[in-house]
């Protein structure tokens, strides 16, 4: 998994509440606006691996189907609701300088 993605999925997680397996439209947004911030900058992400990962990383199962879900979504170019401006304008740059967190 690009270390990009690791580090968005890390803030991701920070952010919403996980045990509401994205249920809440604000988290859902988050989530949403996170991929889509992903794919405008050509960072590819596999929904299988972030299901995975999110599994792996407090993430219940329901949720991380939603997130894979979501993240499928995005790269079949669904219009999912949500997603707007839900992170700051340099959070890319941010994911992206952090390769030293994950």
């Amino acid at each position: 998994m690009d270390y990009i993605v690791e580090n968005a999925l890390i803030s991701l997680t920070r952010r919403v509440n996980v045990s509401s397996n994205l249920t809440n439209p604000s988290d859902k947004g988050a989530a949403v606006s996170l991929f889509r911030i992903l794919k405008d900058h050509e960072i590819m992400f596999d929904p299988d691996e972030v299901e995975i990962w999110a599994l792996r990383n407090e993430w219940k199962s329901k949720g991380a189907k939603n997130l894979r879900s979501i993240a499928q979504g995005i790269l079949d170019g669904k219009r999912l609701q949500g997603g707007k401006d839900n992170w700051a304008p340099d959070v890319f740059n941010h994911w992206k300088s952090n390769e030293e967190q994950v």
